[in-house]
């Protein structure tokens, strides 16, 4: 079963906590005060220093806030206790049990320790209740690239407005010009956030606290994972806001609250291709939590309601994507209450027994309480769900992938349409489709390793494909099919050279197998030959069709090949190239094509141990490569063909990208020739072939990126761009001192 979590959907949560209103005490009317439990009773202990006296007078504080040095002038400094409590207004505020004081000839030092609210209030009953808006925000410590905080025109009763113009919320390889390898965010988040406290203090002890946080939210977000086969595991902050202290007045005590606000955002798992999907909510939700005479009594209520637009695939992912909102409120400086939203969408994808999607989505809700501050003697408590919704949007099953490619008349390359194209699965007619004017075709099929694909037309002989892979949202593209007139019918030869990838010289005795039909790697052998000394090879007296050559020898990597026979015909020029076997930690790329374009131009690039990434390609091929014991280019070919061969001789951490320039037709803003070149990708390791790519067909481009590579995992990009200059492939930038005569290339 594979568990495919899409989707990092972003809720946020703001809560402010604010308290206690009271009245001043009046000397006169002490024991009236006493006996009205609705009036707040400070305790004696209290030594209030406001912010403007208290700045004036510091020399300095301890890194832990545990000693204060005072210069010596001030009498209700120089009267501060052992036992009383130091209570300020000043920054996030102070609230402190004096230990210790030293006195000397010019400054007086308190040694001090963190005191509680219990501490300085003996009795009262105090609610507060706050709705947070923008003008609350004192610092913007940070905000993620891509996001703005403005005022929505469509809900303006929303107090903070998020917007998403693709943000990147995760990269790969920490390159912004690189785009395959990237966690995207586009859309809105609205919300109004309130926070309401109770508190009941008597006899010095909290006896009773009631914490509860609401907020109204609002949600339109597009999510797009364009990563290729990338283990991820990250979490990143994605806004963080410092809030404006509030001071609130106990009797005449300042209770000064620090709010900051964090939300982080996180992926976990493993992308294959390009996901993209929408889900939109509204909803309104309260938590909370109350503290009554040592036990505690969780409550909530909420209305909410999820809309969405089906997924859609270019492949697939076992990702989850999650937001994680924080608030915390810091009281006299030291943390308080505290909630954490997590909203998310899962996309669960199981292929056993059958592929099939679910899409779901959901909240959780949770709040704490750190009770320090409130009181020394009770333990911290949190209720990590308080809120927990989980539901059901889309399910969808018969999941899949697609094959594509084109079809040609092998006579003349011209783009054959009205071609049936009929999938086999165990013999079984799965579907069909008929290629376009163009000669394409694409055709959506359930995963299956080994499907049979049969293509036929009237007045052409069938040509047969086997052994195609459909992958869980993947695109399998196909060789170009080339379908024989039935003119052409009869028995002809079939002749060609096997080339070494190194050198691109002959090689001689290697055994050549020769069976029925396209990518056919078992089975029955209808002919054996050998290469001969030039490495040229030839089979003689065969049917006219469709054919898979199977090479190998002592030395060389297996290899298998497509080759075409016409009656009548001895169809030479059909060329295939072996790699020697590489030693562990090698990896070789070779790159074949048809007759046009003639020039095309293998470029990798990749990291380097000591920084940086070097840039192979043709300029620096034979000696001049400034990373000789790190990769080369072994062969440049400029007349057709290939082939074209990197080796890299060994691979650290990092990611590598491969690409094919058409060098001929460079400096053109539009063509098709790279696409429609028939240019296929080959990767060598130690164990023989462990990739293989073929072009897209009919793709505008002078540049085919074709795949990355990272640690084991080599991923298809197969995406296509313009590029004029060769040295400014894969966006590296033009090396200096580089001096390319247009159109001449040695």
């Amino acid at each position: 079963m594979k568990r495919i979590i899409n989707h990092c959907l972003i809720y946020f949560s703001i809560f402010l906590i604010a308290t206690i209103v009271g009245c001043q005490e009046d000397p006169d009317a002490i024991i009236s005060v006493k006996n009205d439990p609705t009036i707040p009773i400070v305790s004696s202990t209290v030594k209030l220093i406001d912010k403007a006296k208290f700045d004036s007078n510091i020399l300095s504080i301890s890194s832990d806030s545990s000693t204060f040095t005072f210069k010596l002038g001030d009498e209700s400094i120089e009267n501060l206790e052992t036992g009383n409590i130091l209570v300020s207004d000043r920054g996030m505020g102070i609230l402190r049990r004096v230990r210790n004081v030293q006195k000397t000839s010019d400054k007086i030092v308190f040694q001090t320790e963190q005191a509680s609210i219990t501490d300085i209030i003996e009795r009262g009953t105090f609610t507060f209740s706050h709705k947070i808006s923008r003008e609350d925000i004192g610092k913007a410590i940070f905000l993620l690239e891509g996001v703005t905080l403005s005022k929505s025109e469509l809900k303006p009763e929303l107090e903070f407005y998020f917007k998403f113009n693709d943000a990147v919320i995760y990269d790969h390889d920490g390159d912004t010009l690189t785009k395959n390898d990237q966690v995207l965010l586009d859309g809105s988040i609205g919300i109004s956030p309130s926070f309401t406290i109770n508190i009941d203090i008597s006899d010095k002890r909290l006896r009773k606290l009631n914490i509860s946080t609401t907020f109204a939210e609002s949600i339109e977000l597009t999510s797009k994972f364009y990563l290729k086969n990338i283990p991820i595991k990250a979490e990143r902050v994605l806004a963080k806001y410092l809030l404006k202290p509030i001071v609130f007045f106990v009797g005449w005590i300042p209770v000064v609250f620090t709010p900051y606000l964090t939300f982080n955002i996180g992926v976990d798992g493993n992308v294959y291709a390009a996901i993209e999907a929408k889900i939109e909510q509204n909803a309104e939700l309260t938590a909370g939590l109350i503290f009554n005479n040592g036990s505690w009594t969780p409550y909530s209520n909420f209305s909410h309601d999820f809309g969405f637009q089906p997924p859609t695939f270019s492949a697939g992912a076992n990702v989850k994507g999650y937001v994680g909102p924080k608030l915390e409120i810091f009281i006299y400086g030291i943390v308080g209450p505290n909630a954490n939203l997590s909203v998310y969408a899962d996309l669960e994808v199981k292929v056993i027994p059958e592929p099939k999607a679910e899409l779901y989505a959901g909240i959780e809700l949770g709040l704490g309480v750190v009770l320090k501050i409130f009181d020394i003697t009770i333990a911290d408590h949190k209720r990590p769900a308080l809120i927990g919704i989980r539901q059901k949007l889309w399910e969808q099953t018969n999941l899949g992938g697609k094959i594509s490619g084109n079809v040609k008349n092998a006579v003349t390359t011209v783009p054959l349409s009205n071609v049936k194209v009929v999938a086999y699965k165990n013999d079984l007619k799965v579907d069909s489709t008929f290629s376009k004017i163009d000669g394409t075709y694409e055709l959506s099929l359930p995963v299956h390793d080994s499907y049979k694909v049969i293509f036929s037309k009237a007045g052409f002989l069938d040509a047969e494909y086997f052994g195609i892979r459909v992958t869980l949202f993947g695109n399998t593209i196909l060789e170009t099919i080339l379908q024989i007139d039935a003119s052409y019918s009869g028995y002809g030869s079939i002749s060609g050279m096997i080339k070494n990838a190194l050198t691109g010289s002959g090689v001689a005795n290697l055994q050549l197998k020769l069976r029925k039909g396209i990518n056919v790697t078992t089975g029955a052998v209808l002919k054996t030959t050998s290469s001969l000394s030039n490495g040229s090879y030839s089979f003689t007296n065969v049917e006219a069709g469709n054919y898979t050559v199977e090479v190998s020898g002592s030395g060389y990597n297996q290899t298998f090949f497509s080759v075409l026979c016409l009656g009548g015909q001895n169809l030479g020029n059909q060329d295939a190239t072996v790699s020697p076997i590489l030693t562990p930690g090698e990896t070789r790329i070779v790159l074949t094509w048809g007759a046009t374009p003639k020039d095309l131009d293998s470029h990798l690039t990749g990291p380097l141990q000591s920084g940086g990434r070097f840039h192979m390609y043709w300029w620096y091929k034979g000696n001049k490569s400034p990373w000789p014991d790190v990769v080369n280019l072994d062969l440049d070919d400029v007349d057709s063909y290939g082939p074209e061969t990197t080796t890299l001789y060994k691979q650290i951490t990092g990611t590598y990208r491969f690409y094919v320039h058409d060098y001929t037709n460079r400096n053109k803003t539009y063509s098709l020739e790279l696409s429609n070149s028939g240019a296929q990708v080959r990767v060598y390791q130690s164990s023989g072939l462990v990739a293989s790519f073929v072009i897209p067909p009919n793709k505008e481009g002078t540049l085919w990126t074709v795949f990355e590579m990272s640690g084991t995992s080599i991923t298809p990009v197969n995406t296509f761009s313009y590029e004029s200059d060769p040295a400014n492939v894969g966006n590296l930038g033009k090396r200096i001192n580089i001096e390319i005569e247009k159109g001449v290339k040695n």
